[in-house]
């Protein structure tokens, strides 16, 4: 009896709610960290699997094999809930990963696609990857589907590979993108001057801190109806030309451009 009464309180916390536990584990961090505890008990296998935050955040883990750490974003997407909505996904692959195969970025993409309702960061290495094998970005390809749930997207660090915006399919929107960041990526300008003129109808914020163009001496062009607030910072190299159309922007933060060009849309009839 005294051991039975012993386990009862040591293991006390297992009769909380799943939302406490949920509360417990997603201020870890570290959704690698919360998996782990599935080893304590039957009552805890499963907790993890329903979390509404993830976050894959192995830039600081000591030197490994980067795969492995693509390895536990995979087994840990698979794993989790079907059921279950992520308010926020969070992608920081170790500096010595620089050949996440492009495949590996699309599945995860997808999963926010299908499942977010908050918000996604993503950011990539550049360099070289565990072989010293420089990968040339225009190899690689990362497209973004639509994610009808997002509130804010943020790419960081995305230059060992295209950051692309395929035209949404017929009726496909962001609908809920309010915030739009793109740090320190190579981006396909035409896609994105589509995507944010047609397909991010609530977008308030849109950031570009030193953006690569594949084709940097025509620039980017970009409308919104929505757009409120703009900041800009040594992007498009030396050559590229930027050109907004937004009616109610109201705040405007611009560096080290060579042409800009800032006008409100026509009106409409």
């Amino acid at each position: 009896m005294a051991a039975d009464q012993a386990g009862d309180r040591a293991d006390r916390i297992s009769g909380h709610p799943d939302d406490l536990l949920d509360g417990i584990l997603v201020h870890l961090h570290c959704t690698a960290e919360a998996a782990r505890t599935s080893v304590l008990s039957r009552r805890w296998r499963r907790v993890w699997t329903t979390l509404p935050e993830l976050y894959f955040c192995d830039i600081h883990e000591p030197a490994e094999p980067a795969v492995r750490a693509q390895d536990r974003v995979d087994a840990a997407l698979d794993a989790h809930a079907a059921a279950a909505t992520v308010s926020r996904l969070e992608l920081k692959m170790p500096y010595s990963s620089s050949h996440v195969a492009p495949e590996r970025v699309s599945s995860w993409l997808r999963f926010a696609s299908r499942r977010l309702a908050g918000e996604l960061r993503l950011s990539l290495p550049c360099g070289h990857g565990d072989d010293g094998v420089k990968v040339e970005p225009e190899q690689r390809h990362v497209a973004l589907p639509v994610c009808a749930g997002a509130t804010a997207i943020s790419f960081h660090h995305v230059m060992s590979h295209t950051l692309r915006f395929p035209p949404p399919p017929a009726g496909g929107t962001f609908a809920a993108l309010a915030t739009l960041r793109i740090r320190l990526a190579l981006v396909n300008g035409p896609e994105l001057e589509v995507v944010l003129s047609s397909a991010c109808p609530r977008l308030k914020r849109l950031v570009l801190v030193e953006i690569f163009l594949r084709d940097e001496a025509r620039g980017l062009s970009e409308r919104s109806e929505s757009l409120e607030k703009l900041h800009v910072i040594m992007s498009f190299m030396t050559r590229g030309r930027l050109e907004v159309v937004a009616p109610e922007l109201q705040t405007v933060s611009l560096a080290q451009l060579v042409q800009v060009s800032l006008r409100p849309c026509p009106p409409t009839v």
